[in-house]
């Protein structure tokens, strides 16, 4: 494994100065900062899409582009796929959602929806079953 360098420890020329040794410090502190910020936005953003009821998803994609959503045309390569989640119930949309695109296990989000694991395996089977069926009408239309 390689090892990490740091270019600032390793140039002798800046190693005495204090001045530019606080403004690294600085630099560092306030990227990381802004990385958390980020983070944390993207979990609200997240945790927004996930929440939002069926009305709220409608009057969103009727009136805005949603740009910022991983469902959306512009990111979802499967226009039928973006759609077909639309179809889905507000729970049913949360577990595909979490089960497939945050990676977690059903184990999880049954402790997050305060549900038994059975019962959010099932509402994933659900909402499987519904996507495929939907997808399979629009493709045999």
């Amino acid at each position: 494994m390689k090892e990490k360098r740091d270019i600032f420890k390793e140039n002798i020329e800046f190693k005495n100065d204090i001045v530019f040794a606080r403004y690294i410090s600085y630099i560092r502190t306030a990227l990381l900062h802004k990385r958390i910020d980020y983070l944390k936005h993207k979990k609200y953003l997240l945790d927004k899409e996930i929440s939002m009821s069926n009305e709220e998803w409608e009057n969103l994609y009727n009136t805005d582009n949603f740009d910022y959503s991983f469902l959306s045309e512009k990111n979802c390569k499967n226009e039928q796929l973006s759609k077909a989640m639309r179809k889905l119930t507000e729970k049913q949309r949360k577990v595909i959602i979490q089960y497939y695109y945050k990676n977690k296990k059903l184990k999880e989000i049954a402790k997050d929806m305060n549900k038994d694991e059975s019962a959010v395996r099932k509402l994933k089977d659900r909402a499987i079953e519904k996507l495929r069926n939907y997808l399979e009408v629009k493709n045999e239309e």
